[in-house]
């Protein structure tokens, strides 16, 4: 029995070894550049042509019919022609620059064995893909703060302006406390401001937690003002000078008033100071004329943490209701204070009337 092997370009076997009935050739089998090896055997009377496909040796076939039939026309060329057909063809097409490009082109693609390697390369590459998705994802947020005038990375100290409120903020915080200072408005002709508990910059959100010293100051519009759940701090004249500001409402989490804040506010007539308050600065609400009427929520002040005259020059009869544990410390704190002996304080269950 004749055994066939295929052989790489390195001589190495890349086919098992297939045993088949064939006949060896009489000639050197040839490569053509269809990628079938064929040959002939004679028997003296008729050659009988063999061609077989390198990758699949069991499957050895003749070409056609006609092949033998016209074997016996040129029976005498038979024998002369073997030497110029055979030889010197077969070494010239012997095509080593067909093998390697016959082969790897048409048996990587078909043989299973091979696609594990090509099946793990798109696994890989769409992995790594989402990871490095942060920096696609940072972009639009870039383009969008573009318009807050924040184009580059925010720091401490650092200021952006808000364009869709004309708010502008001032970086107190970065890392994993990241705060915030409303510190004014671009806004022309502002009548009534509402400070943010936070605010999205560059696709990170920072608390608001205070409004700047100033921020309002002389604003002669200004009429309503809210502060937001985060604000804690009050900053110096913030609101002084806003002579036609009425309506103030602080945060919660207010804790500190610091000097001069409603200095000169001669609208306001009602402010509430809140449950967390521990300070009240220097003239805090200083030639409040028209304020008749405050809400003290805050047990936690004291003759120390609050500032002289924080009430001077105001309302002569005014009302001011505090907690009943309070209202005779309080009462002694505020009139040292500038507020008006003429205060009256009230407590629960009396109401403050407005």
């Amino acid at each position: 029995r004749t055994a066939m092997v295929t052989l790489d370009g390195a001589g190495n076997a890349t086919s098992e070894v297939v045993r088949t009935n064939c006949r060896l050739s009489d000639c050197q089998p040839i490569h053509c550049s269809d990628g079938i090896v064929r040959w002939y055997v004679s028997d003296g009377k008729a050659c009988t042509m063999y061609q077989v496909h390198p990758l699949l040796l069991g499957q050895i076939n003749l070409p056609a019919e006609s092949v033998p039939t016209e074997a016996p026309r040129p029976t005498p060329t038979a024998k002369p022609s073997p030497t110029p057909t055979v030889a010197p063809t077969a070494k010239p097409t012997v095509s080593p620059a067909e093998t390697p490009t016959a082969v790897p082109a048409e048996t990587l693609p078909p043989v299973i064995k091979e696609t594990p390697e090509p099946s793990l390369e798109p696994e890989e590459t769409p992995t790594a893909k989402p990871y490095e998705t942060p920096e696609p994802s940072v972009r639009p947020d870039t383009e969008k703060d573009k318009e807050n005038n924040s184009t580059i990375k925010l720091k401490k100290g650092s200021k952006v302006t808000d364009k869709k409120t004309k708010a502008v903020y001032k970086i107190t915080g970065t890392g994993k406390n990241r705060t915030a200072e409303y510190i004014k408005s671009t806004k022309k002709n502002l009548v009534s401001v509402s400070i943010p508990a936070s605010v999205k910059m560059q696709g990170k959100t920072y608390k608001i937690t205070s409004v700047g010293r100033g921020a309002f100051k002389n604003n002669k519009k200004l009429k309503t003002v809210r502060t937001g759940i985060n604000v804690k701090k009050i900053g110096k004249q913030a609101f002084s000078g806003c002579t036609k500001l009425t309506d103030v409402a602080l945060g919660k989490n207010v804790s500190s008033i610091e000097a001069d804040v409603f200095n000169k506010c001669t609208a306001l007539t009602l402010i509430t100071i809140p449950s967390k308050v521990t300070k009240i600065g220097d003239r805090a609400f200083y030639q409040c004329k028209n304020l008749r009427y405050i809400l003290v929520k805050t047990k936690k002040l004291n003759a120390k943490s609050v500032g002289n005259n924080a009430f001077g020059k105001g309302a002569v009869n005014l009302r001011v209701k505090t907690d009943k544990t309070k209202w005779r410390l309080y009462s002694k704190i505020f009139v040292a204070k500038g507020m008006s002996k003429k205060a009256l304080f009230i407590i629960d269950p009396v109401k403050l009337i407005v």
